[in-house]
């Protein structure tokens, strides 16, 4: 019955339908998935401006802060989503890729969208995208329609702040089809998506600088210091009044990492700009934000007895922000000198950089493949590991891994670390909370 219902459903892309479109969350799930199958990611924002052009403009008039980078866009978020709740702002959030459940990409407050609003906002998204296909404009992609579904939402609970992150890029990317900000961010930058954006840093800080926005402020993370000139030009001609974030803040942050006071220099920096725009933010709600920030999947500590991390490290600049991370925090005496990794990484990333960085520091590896066409073969990495460390071992599925990996850092007091993809982590999650039990 459900393969009967998905091949009706997957007709009803070819179909135009002048009335609204009802669904379903498990038909939203469908269409999106079919469009992702046939549609792939395309830079550029003509079909992104037809797409709102055809919603209305729901963009135009939200309280956006709009955040670009290599790495650390979702904590610069979690710092500033955490800081804003403390002070009872509305906030909604949207960010990718899903760690640990779709939905969690659209936040109202913290809560993930419920399956009902989001089914709703797919089948008015639908109905605008089949009008445009009608037309013979064209078929947007599933970040252009999950794009426009958020900035439809954020209209429609009338938040006070919409924390927006980029997907891939910033100049081209289908977020940047706003027209103004309360202020852009720009968190470390490195070499990732070259195809895309170029393959010198400076190519690729001057697509992210291109969400700078006329008269909107804008905050460029400590991290960037080597890149000044191109951001310092690329605000002047933007007429985008420039601030540096701090490389640290005064205060506790609930994020760990050696690259967090970073990124929490650049929340800061936001929340500064905001207050002289009039908006009311306590010094203790900035303290009270900063303590309690989560950040799932971000070098996230889950349990004890066995210690067990997770990370999204999933590039060379993030694979040696971890490395930091792991050897002062153990030459803290906070981790185990003893590690046990699972490892799974994607084939368009730069893998060869991130396992010279990190499986010296393991006592164990198992390579994990993550699931879906990009993800790198288990023995293919384990070969290329073997260089670095000859304790490696495939095992393709990744309850497997991880239950080996507990297993070894249980009986002889170590942690495990789980990385290398983002897409992955999910199930680490569900098998180590089965192995706690």
């Amino acid at each position: 019955m459900p393969r009967i219902r998905s091949i009706r459903f997957l007709v009803c892309l070819l179909t135009f339908c002048e009335t609204e479109i009802i669904m379903t969350y498990q038909e939203a799930r469908e269409y999106l998935f079919a469009i992702e199958q046939m549609h792939g990611s395309k830079p550029g924002l003509e079909m992104m401006n037809a797409l709102v052009k055809k919603l209305g403009h729901p963009e135009i008039g939200l309280p956006v802060i709009h955040v670009a980078g290599t790495n650390g866009k979702g904590s610069v978020l979690a710092f500033l989503e955490s800081i804003l709740r403390e002070c009872n702002y509305h906030t909604v959030r949207y960010s990718s890729p899903s760690v640990f459940h779709y939905l969690e990409r659209l936040t109202e407050n913290g809560e993930m969208i419920s399956e009902e609003k989001f089914a709703a906002l797919t089948g008015e998204v639908k109905a605008a995208a089949d009008a445009l296909v009608k037309e013979g404009i064209g078929q947007p992609t599933v970040f252009e329609l999950e794009t426009a579904m958020a900035f439809l939402f954020a209209k429609e609970t009338k938040c006070d702040f919409m924390l927006l992150e980029t997907g891939m890029g910033g100049r081209l990317d289908a977020t940047n089809v706003v027209p103004q900000v309360l202020c852009s961010i720009i968190t470390s930058i490195s070499k990732e998506h070259t195809a895309f954006l170029g393959d010198t840093p400076e190519a690729i800080a001057l697509e992210k600088a291109g969400i700078m926005k006329n008269g909107c402020p804008t905050v460029i993370s400590a991290h960037n210091q080597m890149l000044a000139q191109v951001f310092e030009d690329a605000a002047i001609r933007a007429d985008s009044p420039l601030t540096w974030g701090a490389p640290t803040v005064p205060y506790a942050i609930g994020l760990l990492g050696s690259h967090q006071p970073g990124n929490a220099g650049a929340a800061y920096a936001a929340i500064d700009i905001l207050r002289n725009s009039g908006y009311d933010i306590p010094e203790s709600a900035v303290v009270s934000g900063f303590q309690h920030t989560c950040h799932p999947g971000r070098f996230e500590k889950i349990c004890d007895n066995p210690i067990c991390v997770l990370d999204g490290a999933h590039n060379p600049d993030a694979a040696l922000r971890l490395r930091e991370t792991l050897l002062e925090l153990t030459q803290k005496g906070e981790l185990p000198s003893l590690r046990y990794f699972v490892l799974g990484i994607f084939k368009d990333k730069e893998y060869e950089e991130i396992v010279r960085l990190t499986a010296s520091l393991a006592e164990q590896i198992f390579t994990v493949t993550p699931s879906g066409p990009r993800g790198l073969d288990a023995e293919t990495l384990a070969e290329y590991t073997k260089a670095y460390n000859a304790n490696v071992y495939a095992v393709y599925e990744i309850e497997k891994a991880v239950q080996l990996a507990c297993r070894q850092a249980e009986a002889n007091g170590g942690m495990v670390l789980c990385f290398g993809s983002l897409s992955f982590l999910g199930k680490a999650r569900a098998e180590i909370e089965k192995w706690r039990k």
